[in-house]
């Protein structure tokens, strides 16, 4: 039997070629017809091809997977049903082989070395000597190759071998839709399907057939678009009424009986290509504008060149350049709107005024400086009569105005900008008090922790002996000045005697009845009892009797 012959002659169907030269089948007694070949056509090897739920596949990295398509299963290991059917289709094939046919070339013609891919049953290999040594193929004897069928195949090589077998595919009408079982069963009776012994390169032929024939009709579809937008725009252009704002209905009744409007089939595409076009107009009348506008802006700035030589306070107001160029049409420059003119004028301006912000900026550092000399001048003035003593905490500016008067440092300082030399004369008695503040803390703690007491009969004297009395307090306080402590200190003990009098005194006057004029202390004392104006100062004799004394006085006022 020959190999492409059915597995059941079923003489109703009838194999006719379409004017486009794909193969279809006609069925003479339903009239029916069918692109994919009928399965009372197809032969043992088709049979077993289809009854296999394997089929094999390469991945995008070029690996080989399998997946069942009843199961849904995918495996990268070949299945022992998929491996059954290889072997079983070689046996098909072998025992479909016609017994080889002995071909010897005409000897005339010469032929370099050629090689046709076949299966070694059906084919008889006969050397031909005087190889041509410039072929890839020289060390090869010339294979021709003789199947069942009108002619035999001879190829040369790899490259032909792949051109045979992409004929065949064309041959057949097989495009990039088809899979390689359903183009298999369309071929595989054809001479040309063995141009390659394998159905691994075969496979890898109709793989890379189905990327051409894709790669081919997406160019082919792309260059047709394309030609299609081209017509497209050009009967946009040769519209008169179009323009770049233009409404799609407005000029649809202008335009839809013509030829390049109807080559376009989707109004959807239509609609596409003619905002698409608007849009290539809006570009180019923006870079027009940009380029008048650019043009204008230099322009322009020549004519403010005109102002280079003037001085900073000659320049032009804008109202002026509004006048001159904005209002006046002569003047204006075309592309240039009055925000234009704002934005340039604005940017000259202030490139004018670079170099006497400039100037003006190193005066003033300078002039920061000449004052930050004198007041650090001034300062040193102050400290050095500090340090004589001629400065106290209680001294008064006009004590020591004359002796500062005339002193160069005084008079360096007077003009300046910043704190005067009162203020520097100021802060330094405002530190001169938180030192003596601070020394008076120092002394009230150490006076704390040792259980002595500072009251307002402490004298000066004794003041000074109890200092003396501690000579780590004595040490910290070398460069103190102790008068000044005590002072201070004399101060705080007084103000808070006075506070304690005070509430005394007006414990005595919110007695009841009211205190007279001849009561007793003695008497008073105990009506005030356990009162806590009086326990503050028990011990106090004289400041309970000045208390007294002061109530009787606001009592009779």
């Amino acid at each position: 039997m020959y190999a492409g012959a059915p597995a059941s002659d079923s003489s109703v169907w009838k194999e006719t070629k379409a004017p486009d030269g794909r193969i279809y089948w006609y069925n003479q007694s339903t009239r029916e017809t069918t692109w994919k070949k009928p399965k009372e056509l197809w032969t043992d090897i088709e049979l077993a091809l289809d009854s296999c739920p394997w089929k094999e596949y390469t991945s995008k990295d070029g690996r080989k997977y399998y997946s069942n398509k009843a199961s849904k299963e995918t495996t990268w290991q070949m299945p022992q049903a998929y491996k059954d059917l290889q072997a079983k289709l070689r046996e098909l094939e072998t025992a479909a082989s016609p017994s080889p046919v002995p071909t010897t070339p005409p000897a005339a013609m010469a032929p370099p070395p050629a090689r046709v891919m076949a299966n070694p049953p059906p084919i008889h290999i006969q050397p031909i000597p005087r190889p041509n040594p410039s072929s890839t193929y020289a060390s090869k004897p010339t294979i021709t190759a003789t199947l069942s069928g009108p002619s035999s195949i001879v190829v040369d090589s790899p490259e032909e071998a792949m051109e045979a077998f992409h004929d065949l595919l064309r041959s057949k009408g097989i495009d990039d839709e088809w899979t390689w079982e359903d183009a298999m069963r369309e071929i595989i009776t054809d001479p040309r399907y063995r141009v390659f012994t394998t159905t691994a390169e075969r496979k890898a032929a109709f793989q890379r057939f189905t990327e051409m024939e894709a790669k081919r009709r997406r160019e082919e579809q792309e260059a047709l678009e394309k030609k299609q937008a081209d017509d497209f725009f050009a009967m946009l252009d040769e519209t008169p009424q179009f323009k770049h704002y233009s409404a799609y209905r407005t000029i649809l009744p202008l335009i839809a009986q013509n030829p390049a409007f109807t080559a376009i089939a989707s109004e959807r595409d239509r609609q596409r290509t003619f905002e698409d076009r608007q849009h290539q107009l809006r570009k180019q009348e923006a870079e027009h504008l940009d380029t008048l506008k650019a043009q204008g802006r230099d322009r322009f700035l020549k004519q403010l060149a005109d102002y280079d030589d003037a001085s900073i306070t000659e320049l032009p107001l804008w109202k002026d350049i509004y006048e001159t160029y904005v209002e006046d049409e002569d003047m204006r420059f075309d592309g240039m709107t009055p925000l234009d003119y704002l934005h340039v004028f604005q940017d000259y301006s202030q490139e004018r005024w670079v170099q006497p912000l400039q100037d003006q900026h190193d005066r003033e550092q300078k002039q920061r400086h000449y004052d930050r000399l004198g007041r650090d001048g001034f300062k040193n003035l102050l400290q050095f009569l500090r340090e004589e003593g001629s400065i106290t905490v209680n001294t008064q500016w006009k004590e020591i105005y004359p002796r500062i008067c005339n002193d160069s440092r005084y008079l360096q300082m007077l003009g300046t900008r910043g704190s005067s030399p009162l203020d520097l004369f100021w802060d330094l008695i405002d530190d001169l008090e938180l030192e003596v503040i601070d020394n008076r803390r120092k002394v009230q703690d150490y006076f704390k922790d040792h259980n002595e007491d500072v009251s307002v009969h402490t004298t000066k004297e004794a003041f000074v002996e109890l200092v003396q009395k501690y000579p780590d307090l004595q040490e910290d306080l070398k460069n103190a000045d102790l008068d000044l402590i005590y002072e201070d200190l004399h101060k705080k003990v007084q103000r808070r005697m006075d506070k304690k009098v005070k509430h005394l005194c007006d414990a005595i006057l919110n007695l009841q009845p009211p205190v007279q004029r001849g009561d007793e202390w003695a008497q008073v004392t105990e009506r005030l009892g356990d009162d806590p104006a009086l326990a503050d100062l028990v011990d106090d004799v004289e400041a309970q009797a000045s208390a007294f004394q002061k109530a009787l006085q606001e009592h009779q006022e």
